[in-house]
């Protein structure tokens, strides 16, 4: 049995209707679908939510492209992937894990781990700004930004200028959305 977000409305001030992934549901429809189409839902899930509580200015299924397509390039969508201590889909760094109470999520499912991504989202001031994939990966580097993030000697600094800006992130997706036939069309339907 895998999991499934399910997202609720709640009221909140002033008659705000907010929505916030509050369970997860087993589902034995999950099981037959790809793991690219899981995450897609995943976080369709929680761009609905994230819309609902205007944290988001683009469309709901253009989020969850942008976020697919940024997990494929981080993490080949492998829950498992780890790389200087971020971990899972979305690459959480230990800091950022820490800073938000959120586990070790090696051992979590697809689902569990979007839903962890989506406690990060909802703390970046930023996120109403991104119109692009490229400003979303980088507000996955940089919350409090999307223009550009200190290298420190990231293989993501394409043009060796010490900074990842937004043009050597489009490079980075450029190369990683060859490897893999659902995520290029995705990327090319955006």
């Amino acid at each position: 049995m895998k999991l499934l977000l399910v997202c609720i409305v709640i009221l909140g001030l002033n008659n705000e209707i907010k929505q916030q992934p509050l369970e997860v549901v087993y589902t034995k429809e999950v099981e037959q679908i790809s793991n690219e189409q899981r995450v897609y839902n995943a976080y369709l899930n929680i761009a609905e939510c994230l819309k609902a509580n205007n944290r988001i200015s683009i469309s709901e299924e253009r989020f969850a492209r942008y976020c697919t397509i940024m997990g494929w390039c981080e993490s080949n969508l492998n829950t498992k992937s780890e790389s200087n201590g971020q971990q899972g889909i979305p690459q959480l760094t230990r800091s950022t894990r820490r800073l938000l109470g959120i586990p070790d999520i090696l051992k979590c499912s697809i689902e569990e781990q979007i839903w962890y991504h989506y406690k990060f989202f909802m703390v970046c001031p930023n996120l109403r700004f991104v119109k692009s994939l490229e400003d979303l990966h980088m507000t996955n580097f940089k919350p409090y930004g999307i223009r550009m993030s200190k290298a420190n000697g990231s293989k993501l600094d394409f043009n060796k200028d010490g900074w990842i800006t937004k043009v050597d992130l489009s490079i980075f997706h450029k190369k990683r959305i060859k490897e893999n036939k659902i995520i290029k069309q995705m990327y090319y339907e955006i």
